[in-house]
């Protein structure tokens, strides 16, 4: 018997028509390389209804399957810049909020 998972429960509203959107791309990409659901399901070591769930954008397909897919079809290049450091503007923001004020001064003359 399948575990369960709640991840749709926890995903916020905004997000659903992320994931569907990655579904189709991945989707999209399938067909670009003409290969068949059965033929990539196969390469991906899973079954046929969980690559249509993934293609279909279900939240409960893990991680591992989404990376896995994406290998397959020699797209996982941009996986590196997922929550990349160097990307997140929100948290350098903050990061600079709570150096002592001496300190910001210098970034601040330092940014090109």
């Amino acid at each position: 018997m399948s575990k369960r998972s709640f991840g749709k429960k926890q995903i916020p509203a905004q997000l659903e028509p992320v994931i569907k959107k990655i579904g189709n791309n991945i989707e999209i990409a399938r067909k670009r390389r003409g290969l068949s659901r059965k033929v990539l399901a196969e390469r991906m070591l899973v079954s046929i209804p969980t690559l249509t769930r993934l293609e279909h954008g279900d939240v409960n397909i893990s991680f591992g399957v989404l990376v896995n897919a994406l290998w397959c079809m020699g797209i996982h290049r941009e996986l590196s810049n997922l929550a990349a450091p160097d990307l997140d503007e929100i948290g350098k923001s903050m990061e600079i909020s709570k150096l002592p004020e001496r300190i910001k001064q210098k970034k601040e003359d330092n940014d090109f």
